[in-house]
């Protein structure tokens, strides 16, 4: 991300609100999320 100049972009993850993929959703955003953490650990 920081290579493409896109390191403070904040992106949106859209999902259908029905049933599994509600769940599909909020698993990929965990998974985003916990990803950034890791990469970068003091920000």
């Amino acid at each position: 991300m920081a290579e493409a100049g896109q390191a403070d972009f904040e992106h949106e993850l859209i999902t259908v609100e029905e049933d599994w993929r509600k769940n599909t959703g909020d698993a990929v955003h965990q998974t985003f999320e916990r990803d950034l953490r890791n990469a970068w650990p003091d920000g």
